[in-house]
Parts: structure tokens; sequence; C-alpha cells
């Protein structure tokens, strides 16, 4: 799952905290934009980004920008991850969440807070369920 929300960081010093909620099973990705990714990131272990994920994500973005992005990988014992520093930007850049389900997956969410000097600036959370059933008319294609 690619969830896309749009980031960026005016100043230097701002800190992207990832804070998951009890999402044992999944495995977490970020994907940041190039003016906002710094070879200085501290958190996760940098992956490249799979052909299938490219084509994902060109459907939200310029594929081109994708090609060259680099991914954030999160294990459980970087959780909770503050990524810093970000490089800055003055427009806000198309940012990935990246989310794979594991074997034993369970429901729970993430959030995504950006700060400066200590000040909440702003940040998304995100919900995520574990697959279910289809019912009823969801069955019939």
């Amino acid at each position: 799952m690619v969830f896309p929300f749009d980031v960026r960081a005016e100043r230097p010093g701002d800190v992207l905290r990832i804070l998951p909620r009890r999402l044992g099973g999944w495995s977490i990705g970020l994907i940041l934009p190039v003016a906002l990714d710094t070879p200085k990131i501290i958190a996760g272990r940098r992956v490249r980004v799979s052909k299938r994920l490219v084509r994902e994500i060109a459907r939200h973005t310029d594929p081109q920008s994708a090609s060259i992005a680099r991914m954030v990988k999160l294990g459980s014992r970087d959780l909770p991850a503050e990524i810093s520093p970000l490089g800055t930007s003055k427009k806000a850049g198309k940012a990935f969440l990246v989310l794979e389900r594991g074997a034993r997956a369970a429901a729970g969410s993430i959030s995504v807070v950006q700060e400066r000097k200590g000040q909440v600036i702003g940040g998304n959370t995100f919900v995520i369920a574990p697959k279910r059933p289809l019912e009823g008319d969801e069955r019939r294609t």
C-alpha cells in the first residue's frame, strides 16, 4: 500500500517523526522528495525502490521523480523513528508512506509528524485495517 502526502521543510532543522501504533506484522518505508532527502538521514536503512513500487508511485506523481528515489525502510527496532536532518525546499513535494502486509499483520495506525524547534507544524495519520473477507454483494463480479 502506498499513501502519498505533501511535505516541505522551509528551514534546516525540521524533523519528521514516524509514530506507529499497533502495527505488528507490517513493513514500513518512507520515500521523501529528492529536495528533502539527505545522505545523513539516521533512521532505518536505505533501500532501492522496486520496479513494482515505481509503477504504483507513478499513479500519484511523475514517474521520473520515483526512478531516482531511495526509500528509508524502518524495522520494528527503528520505531518510533526520527527522520533528520531534512534538506530544505520552498515548494511542497510528494512523499510516500509505503506499507507491506506481513503474514500476521494487525490493524493499527501510523502518524507522520513534522516538527520545527520542538513545535508540531504539520502531520498526517493513516489508519490501517487488516484484510477482511468479502461479504454478500462484494463477492460478485
